[in-house]
């Protein structure tokens, strides 16, 4: 990372690091150094707009680790690809343990060999944990944003993170008091989603900037991030699209391709299926907002398309092992961080054998042709909108992520901002 950020601090110099409340450069003459592990594509999306709002603050911060082709523009100097490493299911994590032990490898290497000013981990909780104790062992804060939903699973996991997280960064507002309870340091930021809205095309906008005519009814399919979900599910959508491309005049078949997916991979499968899809690299959130209806794969996919406003289908399948674990121990009720959020069941919710064409027709037909359908979907979206936060989250998690580094921002302080929209 250079020289001189490299070079080791003063006594002197750690103590102004400490307890300053300027800027941290200006007494120092160290720019702030962040790692940061974001395993999988939103992770890269979320991480790369932390990246932009901690150079926002401080100019000369730089930040390595691990991620993808966003936070690579962000400015982050990626050292292992996070395509590498998503993986879905027991026997994938398996089949990739080689590529895991190759990234933790390089993490702790980087870890001791730079000793960064804090590591910022995102989601991927296995392996965030893993890194977060050997950042420990060398004394390294170490700062968790959009920690792993203890709520749902692994509440185990809450021992870990108490001994090796310095603070917790949390994106929903209920999580807050979990992570309390525990004795562990915890800040509501709200969820950096809400910010994709801001300053987004409208509908129509949206639809010129993919190539979409007004008057289309379009119908978007996500299909994950993840090669496995990719494999499992796209073919799925991909029927039901085609039925309901029978049913529904001027329907337009939209796909925003994640980063850690290859265009040329759903190029073929749309192929062999025989429907034609516009495949597009705009942000999903501008796909969703183009379109009428959609088939979202679970994930933080569904919350881009509530916060769209479109109405959508959830559709996931897993192996038959893991889906049995699945069914021990996971301990809520809906799986659909929407559904979640809501408290209720306002998305329709098709696992395993449910995701199946037939059942993804009988959901989303009445979007494509009833507007009166889709209007009571959309006040529903409405409601799960604003209960995830007001706009800033990235802001207020940089800030976070600086107090822990130079004290530079009373914590009480972000967590006032976050509210409720």
């Amino acid at each position: 990372m250079g020289e001189s950020v490299n070079r080791k601090r003063t006594q002197k110099e750690s103590i102004l690091w400490l307890d300053c409340d300027s800027p941290i450069h200006r007494f120092t003459g160290i720019h702030m150094r962040i790692y940061l592990i974001a395993g999988e594509a939103s992770g890269d999306l979320h991480g790369a707009a932390l990246v932009r709002a901690l150079k926002e603050r401080e100019p000369g911060t730089t930040v390595a680790g691990i991620g993808g082709s966003l936070l690579a523009e962000a400015g982050m100097d990626v050292r292992f690809d996070n395509k590498d490493l998503a993986v879905v299911g027991i026997s994938e994590v398996v089949s990739h343990a080689r590529d895991l032990r190759r990234a933790l490898k390089v993490v702790g290497g980087d870890l001791a060999k730079e000793r960064p000013d804090a590591l910022v981990l995102i989601d991927f909780p296995d392996f965030n944990l893993m890194a977060a104790r050997r950042a420990k062992s060398l004394g390294i804060p170490v700062v968790y944003y959009i920690p792993p939903q203890v709520w749902a699973w692994r509440k185990g996991r809450l021992r870990k993170i108490a001994r090796r997280v310095d603070r917790v960064l949390t994106i929903f507002p209920f999580e807050e008091e979990i992570y309390r309870r525990q004795g562990i340091p915890v800040t509501f930021v709200g969820h950096p989603l809400v910010d994709a809205v801001s300053g987004r095309p409208g509908r129509n906008d949206a639809r010129r900037s993919i190539g979409l005519s007004d008057d289309a009814a379009v119908l978007a399919l996500l299909p994950g991030s993840r090669r496995r979900e990719v494999e499992i599910l796209f073919p799925v959508q991909l029927e039901a699209a085609r039925r309901l491309g029978a049913d529904v005049p001027n329907l337009s078949v939209v796909v925003p391709v994640a980063p850690t997916v290859e265009e040329r991979v759903l190029e073929r499968m749309a192929a062999e299926a025989g429907v034609k899809t516009r495949l597009s690299r705009a942000p999903a959130i501008d796909v969703l907002a183009a379109s009428d209806a959609a088939v979202v794969t679970s994930g933080t996919a569904t919350l881009e398309a509530a916060i769209a406003g479109v109405p959508f289908v959830i559709v996931y399948k897993v192996s038959g092992v893991t889906a049995a674990l699945g069914r021990l121990l996971i301990g809520v009720e809906h799986i659909g961080l929407v559904n979640i959020v809501a408290g209720r069941r306002v998305v329709p919710e098709l696992l395993q054998e449910d995701a199946n064409p037939d059942e993804i027709v009988r959901a989303v037909r009445p979007w494509l042709t009833d507007p009166a359908s889709r209007a009571g979907m959309e006040k529903d979206l409405d409601e799960v909108r604003r209960r995830l936060g007001s706009p800033g989250a990235s802001a207020r998690a940089a800030e976070a992520v600086m107090s822990i580094v130079g004290r530079r921002f009373p914590m009480e302080k972000s967590a006032e901002k976050a509210g409720h929209a």
